[in-house]
């Protein structure tokens, strides 16, 4: 039977940033170079689907402290932590 993907990335919530931070070839540039390809105006509104731990919102959130941003993800643990903003 195969493993149903909202179940596969639940069982790998501790300790996935760190895995995708550090395995990852380039992964330290990708995630800022997402966020910086995010709205830049105060206030900005973002809705992230397929979210995961919201890695990259992180970053963008150093860009736009005021954004309030949603993020929706098949893993109920990975949304959990990911509704972020001002």
């Amino acid at each position: 039977m195969l493993e149903k993907m909202g179940e596969f990335f639940e069982a790998r919530l501790n300790g996935y940033e760190k895995h995708q931070l550090t395995t990852i070839d380039s992964a330290q540039k990708f995630y800022p170079f997402t966020a910086d390809g995010l709205p830049k105006e105060a206030d900005s509104r973002v809705l992230d689907l397929g979210c995961g731990t919201g890695l990259e919102l992180g970053y963008y959130l150093d860009i736009v402290p005021t954004a309030r941003i949603t993020g929706i993800d098949l893993s109920a643990g990975f949304a959990s932590v990911t509704i972020l903003g001002n």
